[in-house]
């Protein structure tokens, strides 16, 4: 399943390790719209898994724990991208299960502010657009909207289609549910977890983006 993920982040940093200070001198560092984040978390193991089984184990609750997941201020989790450290196993009295410390990396997805980025037209109402991104195999991230007053000008909303247009030379170019589109990233915003516990509506993590400038919008406009 993440076997088109690694391939593509593997080629980006092998460039990246030719031009950049040794991994060991950073613990976060971005590429592109992707990162990696390193992190440390405490799992408790049954004891009857062999010694060979172990970190087979741990990268299955790994990807349990974080993957499609949005962690607070850091971005939203597409994949475990490797294991650096197992340490301090102690067996838990009566429990039947071995406690342990893992160190390791996350790819994080984020996008840098005026970065340009290409997803897909999920759905559109009076206040704007909200498109959504493939995310390799895992699925998408569906909170990227474009707000009103980030559309191309001049714009309306057509209520029947629910759509909106943006007009030029008398032709009326829909923002069509589903059409490939670009956006260029302004912000991304993490939600008070707070307040998401009072309203599971709202999004742990959205991105607003504009796509007035030439270029951007949906992409078949520009063939």
């Amino acid at each position: 399943m993440y076997v088109y993920l690694y391939i593509y982040i593997y080629i980006i940093f092998f460039f990246f390790f030719f031009f950049s200070p040794p991994l060991y001198m950073i613990q976060h560092y971005n590429i592109v719209m992707f990162s990696l984040f390193r992190i440390e978390d405490v799992l408790n193991i049954e004891t009857h898994f062999k010694d060979s089984e172990i970190k087979n184990v741990i990268e299955f609750l790994l990807r349990a724990k974080y993957i499609d997941k949005v962690i607070q201020n850091v971005g939203f989790c597409v994949g475990l991208y490797d294991i650096i450290e197992i340490k301090n196993k102690e067996i838990i009295k009566g429990s039947g299960e071995i406690r342990l410390k893992v160190i390791f990396r996350l790819v994080i997805f984020q996008p840098f502010e005026n970065e340009i980025i290409e997803g897909f037209v999920k759905s559109s109402d009076s206040n704007g657009i909200i498109s959504k991104m493939k995310m390799f195999s895992l699925g998408f991230f569906e909170n990227i909207r474009v707000n009103r007053a980030n559309l191309k000008e001049p714009k309306e909303f057509d209520r029947e289609k629910k759509e909106w247009y943006w007009t030029y030379e008398g032709i009326k170019f829909f923002y069509t549910k589903d059409e490939l589109i670009r956006v260029r990233i302004l912000d991304t915003y993490f939600s008070d977890p707070n307040e998401m516990n009072k309203d599971e509506s709202i999004p742990s993590m959205s991105i607003t983006g504009t796509v007035q400038q030439d270029g951007l919008g949906l992409v078949k406009w520009w063939k």
